[in-house]
């Protein structure tokens, strides 16, 4: 019965898609192609990563309920990229950066077939370049089958995110990720257009879900996995790649119950990511710039952001030494975790971060309360989220110098937080089985039933 509402659901989603898409290929033009044919493939693989993660919510409303949203956050994130993209005043105002990974993708694209310059691509960030480059190769140039990829694996998230916080903190917290990851602004916004920062949060989500099953169980397929989302990160964003690859593993140490049974998994990851890196070479240059990038390296970006930006803040700061930089980072923590701060919107760029911000200040309670109930229920398991987060947040916070970033990067963050923010929401309401036990429980259902 199931298989078959999902072969319904999957053949209706992808005729009502191919509609869609078809007018507006039309207009694009030669772009038809490349929008409705990676548009229906992503759909099919959506609804085959669902029917992989969903049978353990909790029978076929919880599978229907992920594949709603699944679907629905594809379409939602692939209207808006489309509508971005190709509207440019607003490309300009909310993705100016569109057109540089357009651009360079696109000369990549013709170095492979037609032999020109291959263009300079900076160490651990050349990873999405390479992916757009391959999809414009299959599809042509066109920026609709990079957003339809984008828009992919932002609805992705659901199934992730939802399967992580089943497997630490419950069903009841599960059920609440799906609308925290598609509506919240900034994993809305930002994922949804022609920039890097879908490939880089749906990995993130990835490594955190099979480092919580690494810690549930130790298999060879798992320690694959972890491998690759994290070798693969370490080409379009090499400091997060690494400081997410250490941190998990950290936390697998001790996440298992004992230091002695984290430590097999965490050497064995750890090994088969030495492996793909420094033998393979897939994040090996993400790898090497990052270790070799000094405080006066940083001291530099950061100044550049804050100068420059027409979002730009503290631009006076020095942390091109040591001391210097642990005396600003608890600033930096602050100005990055919840900036920014309605007095510091001084120009109307920096309007978009500020809805991401208040969002964000209304779930912190819900985020401590998280936490509590995930040391109490996961134990040291919670901290297989908890360490990447605080591990992404300083390297970040030392950076970034401009309020337009800080919306961007911090998605990063959130995605390991939003399981801890969906249990705190989730500790907030009784469950069914609690009214139900109340006196009086159950004939008030029965009694709310007959009206």
């Amino acid at each position: 019965m199931m298989r078959e509402r999902l072969i319904r659901f999957g053949l209706a989603a992808a005729v009502a898609l191919v509609a869609v898409q078809l007018g507006a290929g039309i207009v694009q033009h030669g772009g038809l192609i490349a929008l409705v044919v990676p548009a229906t493939l992503a759909v099919l693989l959506l609804i085959t990563l669902v029917a992989a993660v969903a049978p353990g919510h909790g029978g076929p409303m919880a599978f229907d309920r992920i594949l709603r949203w699944t679907i629905g956050a594809f379409g939602a994130h692939l209207a808006f990229g489309l509508l971005v993209t190709n509207t440019s005043e607003l490309a300009r105002y909310l993705g100016g950066d569109q057109a540089t990974y357009h651009e360079l993708a696109k000369a990549i694209a013709s170095h492979w077939t037609e032999g020109s310059q291959m263009p300079h691509l900076a160490a651990g960030k050349e990873g999405y370049y390479y992916i757009l480059a391959g999809l414009y190769w299959v599809f042509g140039p066109y920026t609709s089958s990079g957003l339809v990829l984008n828009a992919a694996l932002s609805a992705a998230l659901v199934p992730v995110v939802s399967d992580t916080a089943r497997r630490l903190l419950g069903d009841r917290a599960a059920r609440l990720v799906p609308p925290l990851v598609v509506l919240l602004p900034g994993m809305f916004l930002w994922t949804s257009q022609l920039l890097k920062e879908a490939p880089i949060v749906f990995l993130v989500a990835v490594a955190a879900n099979v480092g919580t099953r690494l810690a549930e169980r130790v298999t060879m397929g798992r320690l694959c996995a972890f491998s690759l989302a994290t070798a693969v990160l370490l080409t379009v964003r090499g400091y997060i790649g690494l400081a997410l690859a250490v941190s998990i593993l950290a936390a697998l140490v001790v996440g298992r119950g004992s230091v002695a049974r984290g430590l097999v998994p965490a050497a064995a990851a750890a090994a088969m990511l030495a492996i793909l890196v420094l033998t393979v070479g897939l994040g090996r240059r993400g790898y090497e710039s990052t270790v070799a990038t000094d405080l006066e390296r940083v001291n530099v970006i950061r100044l550049e952001q804050a100068r420059t930006g027409a979002s730009g803040f503290g631009g006076d700061v020095d942390i091109s030494t040591p001391q210097r930089a642990l005396s600003f980072l608890p600033v930096g923590v602050i100005q990055f975790t919840f900036g920014p701060f309605p007095w510091q919107i001084t120009s109307f760029r920096q309007l978009p971060a500020l809805p991401d911000a208040i969002v964000w200040w209304a779930l912190i309670p819900s985020l401590v309360r998280g936490v509590r109930v995930g040391l109490r229920d996961a134990g040291r398991r919670v901290l297989i989220l908890v360490v990447p987060a605080i591990a992404a947040t300083l390297p970040l916070a030392l950076l970034i110098g401009n309020f337009g970033t800080v919306a961007r990067e911090r998605t990063q963050v959130m995605v390991l937080l939003v399981p801890l923010i969906a249990a705190g929401m989730a500790a907030r309401k009784p469950s069914e089985e609690a009214l139900a036990s109340q006196p009086g429980g159950h004939s008030r259902q029965c009694d709310g039933a007959g009206i």
